[in-house]
């Protein structure tokens, strides 16, 4: 059965886009995208683990989150989403960081 970890919207250490304020989506999408690109540049997943942005629902809209889905059945997928989950980095890497300077939104 796939089981999801959440891994938030952007690294621990960095502002990010909050739900319910102006242009909340846009950032917000652009933000786990990078977050998601920067994962998969340090960590590559195995077969029946992906790191996907999922949207969920909230009082005051919808709101976007980074996940590890993985497949409980399979102990290598588990593993790695543990392992993703406990290692996240908490700043933005150098790629990220000069594509949120030159694409403020």
């Amino acid at each position: 059965m796939n089981e999801c970890l959440t891994l938030g919207s952007a690294p621990l250490d960095e502002e990010c886009a909050q739900v319910g304020t102006t242009g909340y989506n846009v950032r917000a999408s652009m933000e786990c995208s990078l977050y998601k690109a920067q994962l998969l540049r340090t960590f590559v997943p195995p077969m029946g683990a992906k790191i996907m942005v999922k949207q969920y629902r909230h009082d005051v809209g919808n709101y976007y989150e980074v996940c590890v889905v993985y497949n409980d059945q399979d102990e290598k997928a588990e593993d790695f989403a543990f392992e993703l989950e406990s290692n996240c980095p908490s700043e933005w890497d150098s790629i990220s960081k000069e594509y949120l300077a030159t694409n403020a939104v």
